[in-house]
């Protein structure tokens, strides 16, 4: 099994990458987030970004800094895709029990905007509930995840870089591009999409 994780800035696109490997290549998606709504839901907690946050945070301090991680990788091992993405991947530790358990078969990707009022916008017009309502907020709250996670830890072992700063069909091409494109044997082999969940 090929293991894909993203990593990158709220907003960055991390999903539409994984959206569309989705629909070209076949592969399964899983996200850390799933797993700790999956948790606020079980002890009946709002899912607003900040109890999920606190909620991760609890369960890291309780279980390991790497328990998320944990969750997800018996979540996938369950299953018997060929390949599956990842996304919210967000500590160094994150990254190394992934990369213990997978080996080479494990690559990560960070998608990258550099612009945050850019990243802000894109959040806006997703217009989730637990997003932030101002720049100011958005900023604020990268600065706390950064402190709590040290996400900029994580996105420096990434194999690849995804340039996401553009248009749909600008990321599109990019991801073709990238290496990520043949090692998931993506164009070579018709995959029906594949339901993560």
């Amino acid at each position: 099994m090929k293991v894909l994780g993203i990593v990158g800035r709220n907003g960055a696109g991390k999903d539409s990458v994984l959206d569309f490997l989705k629909q070209q290549c076949g592969i399964a998606a899983v996200s850390s987030g799933d797993i700790v709504r999956d948790l606020a839901r079980r002890e009946n907690i709002k899912p607003t970004r900040n109890n999920l946050q606190q909620l991760a945070q609890k369960t890291m301090q309780m279980e390991g800094t790497d328990a998320i991680a944990r969750r997800l990788i018996e979540n996938i091992e369950m299953h018997a895709w060929p390949a599956v993405g990842v996304s919210g991947l967000r500590t160094a530790d994150d990254i190394a029990v992934f990369r213990s358990h997978f080996g080479d078969n494990f690559k990560l990707a960070y998608v990258w905007v550099g612009d945050a009022e850019r990243r802000f916008q894109r959040l806006r017009a997703r217009g989730a509930p637990r997003d932030p309502k101002t720049l100011e907020a958005f900023v604020e709250q990268e600065r706390s995840e950064e402190v709590q996670f040290e996400i900029s830890a994580a996105i420096k072992q990434a194999n690849v870089k995804i340039d996401n700063s553009g248009q749909p069909h600008e990321l599109q091409q990019s991801i073709r591009k990238s290496p990520l494109w043949d090692w998931l044997d993506c164009g070579r082999v018709s995959h029906p999409p594949v339901d993560g969940k």
